[in-house]
């Protein structure tokens, strides 16, 4: 048993400043709701940390590939989760904007289907708050945070 979860959005913003709400970790808290360590670089671990209240565990994670703009994939487990998942971030420019495609892969096993359905709706609530942030006019202006 596996399944994997696909996304798309359009974001009327350029790829370039949707690259930077997704791998900028205080913008990433934003969207996300979860405070980070991340970094844009191959082979840096790193940590999620729900602060939404909605959940209480952490995420660790490893960056496995940056192609700036246009790819981001990153290993991605914990909590009850059994086996590792990667997510893979696409930015496809188009018409003045981005095509964002996600796709969070290796999800097998009846627990880890299960919690991949509550997980796919994360993330369909998380790009509704990226889309928030990137109509947030002083984003272009902020400062990478080191």
């Amino acid at each position: 048993m596996k399944r994997n979860i696909q996304l798309k959005r359009f974001y009327p913003h350029p790829p370039a400043l949707v690259w930077k709400a997704i791998t900028t970790a205080s913008l990433m808290k934003r969207w996300m709701q979860m405070d980070n360590n991340f970094k844009p670089e191959v082979g840096h671990e790193f940590e999620l940390h729900d602060i939404s209240g909605n959940w209480d565990g952490t995420l660790y994670c490893k960056v496995i590939l940056v192609d700036e703009p246009s790819q981001l994939a990153y290993e991605f487990k914990g909590g009850v989760m059994k086996n590792k998942t990667v997510v893979t971030i696409t930015l496809i420019p188009e018409n003045n904007g981005t095509h964002l495609k996600l796709e969070h892969t290796g999800w097998t096993g009846l627990i880890d289907i299960a919690l991949s359905a509550i997980i796919g709706l994360g993330w369909r609530r998380m790009f509704g708050l990226l889309s928030t942030l990137l109509q947030d006019t002083t984003i272009d202006q902020q400062e990478i945070a080191p």
